[in-house]
């Protein structure tokens, strides 16, 4: 998202104060595909090429691996206890969730820290007699303990208001909520990703169609970023061709809470799919790599890929992947990357993009928004994409290392955790694992629900699907 763009508040990254403003703990909120994670994911890569500003540690963990599903119980125990670990405590097990938390904002804010906690969502009740509250006394105490004392500073994304520090709102914590794209901003994201024309004519960012377009999405920048890129591809970036996309059936189509706020995403997602049926084999299985991934409420394993792609082949899903060569999987994926549809991990764990944690556009496949009444990547999107790998002080980190994080940034998903201490902490394993086990239920899984559609369906987003196990 083009800087200072972030909403009709002109909200950039330098809105987020660092040290010495006063401020303990930083809410960012908004609806999912609103720009958060990009956001903060570009105030980091601006901080990490600038040494992170002084910061004695930085500590960036994501949620979203706790998945996405209604039904699941969020919990915030491997956070804690990777987190304790790397800031030295010497029995993170000890304690009950309370004490724990607590101990961990002692141990945070007496030293300049950066913690970053994405995606707090799942760990809060809708929307309702609970208000919103935190559910995980771990994360309320810290979060609380952190408002009263803080040396350094904590970032938190949302969807939702954190009522259960209220009491510290405009004194020690700042609650940032990014509203719609202008018309200006929403036209300089559609010219950015691709929509640069109008006819035969070459067109600037500040163009009138342009606006018009994000007047039409109601400013919603995931779905300007997926019309962009879709004009882009199939429509020589000719914004005049925009009405290919249907976007005013989706007012019509979407109507309860849960799916108003992407009607116009899910139509973009539409017509890529049959763009993807235009051309061919190829595109095929580049649809049926997407519809694979919405099968996942968060990043997808290679072990689980691959398991879904053995036999027997699960109809209307896996046709035209069961028996795909290595080298021919990696041709789709490798497409998918390029035209800003899928990022595929270092360890082989493929994640939708746009990852927005609100919606997975692997919608190719249809899912349902989460949360249910309340709105719901997601990117693509999206889903705890786990970074576990052992921290080390940025001072020590290359240039390539910190390469990914404008292209995280661009694409709506961080890349990495680090931390900076004098004496380099390492972190705590994986907390979600992907055993053969899992890979084989995932499987069975999968083969029942091709099995119990009826021929020809296909999911909706506003539909349930069935429980799939923790992969």
């Amino acid at each position: 998202m083009p800087s200072g763009s972030s909403g009709a508040t002109k909200i950039s990254p330098g809105s987020i104060p660092l040290w010495n403003g006063g401020k303990n703990v930083v809410i960012v909120r908004a609806f999912g595909g609103m720009g958060k994670t990009s956001l903060v994911a570009t105030w980091m890569a601006e901080l990490a090429m600038k040494n992170w500003r002084g910061a004695e540690r930085v500590f960036d963990w994501t949620f979203y691996s706790q998945g996405t599903s209604d039904q699941r119980v969020a919990s915030a125990d491997s956070f804690i206890a990777a987190a304790l670990t790397a800031f030295g405590d010497p029995d993170p097990t000890k304690g009950s969730p309370w004490d724990r938390g607590a101990r961990l904002a002692g141990l945070v804010g007496k030293t300049r820290c950066l913690l970053v906690l994405e995606g707090l969502e799942p760990l809060q009740y809708p929307p309702g007699t609970m208000g919103e509250k935190i559910k995980d006394p771990g994360i309320e105490a810290l979060l609380k303990g952190l408002c009263a004392h803080n040396a350094g500073l904590c970032v938190v994304t949302t969807r939702e208001r954190v009522p259960d520090i209220q009491q510290y709102y405009d004194r020690t914590v700042d609650d940032i909520e990014l509203l719609a794209l202008t018309d200006l901003a929403g036209a300089a994201l559609l010219h950015h990703h691709g929509a640069r024309r109008a006819g035969s004519h070459e067109i600037r960012p500040d163009d009138q169609e342009l606006q018009a377009a994000s007047r039409e999405v109601r400013g919603h920048g995931l779905t300007l970023q997926l019309l962009g890129q879709y004009l882009r591809l199939a429509e020589e970036g000719d914004i005049r061709k925009r009405d290919t996309v249907r976007l005013a059936d989706a007012d019509r189509e979407y109507q309860n809470d849960a799916t108003r706020p992407y009607g116009h995403a899910f139509k973009t997602m539409e017509a890529y799919e049959k763009w993807f049926l235009r051309e061919g084999a190829q595109g095929r299985r580049q649809l049926a790599v997407l519809r694979l991934l919405g099968l996942f409420d968060r990043p997808a394993s290679k072990g689980c890929l691959e398991a879904l792609r053995r036999k027997p082949v699960i109809t209307r899903l896996t046709e035209s992947l069961v028996g795909l060569a290595p080298r021919d999987w990696t041709i789709v994926t490798r497409r998918l990357e390029e035209i800003d549809l899928l990022a595929v991990q270092a360890d082989g764990t493929s994640t939708p993009i746009p990852c927005c944690g609100n919606i997975s556009v692997s919608a190719c496949a249809r899912r349902s928004p989460r949360r249910g009444a309340r709105r719901t990547v997601g990117s693509t999107n999206t889903s705890a994409r786990p970074r576990k790998k052992a921290m080390s002080p940025p001072s020590k980190i290359s240039n390539r290392s910190t390469k990914p994080w404008p292209t995280a940034a661009r694409r709506g998903c961080r890349g990495r955790r680090v931390s900076r201490s004098t004496k380099p902490a390492s972190c705590a394993a994986r907390n979600t694992t992907h055993g053969t086990s899992s890979e084989r239920g995932l499987q069975s899984w999968a083969l029942r629900l091709a099995s119990s559609r009826p021929s020809g369906a296909t999911s909706h987003p506003r539909s349930r699907k069935p429980t799939k196990p923790g992969c």
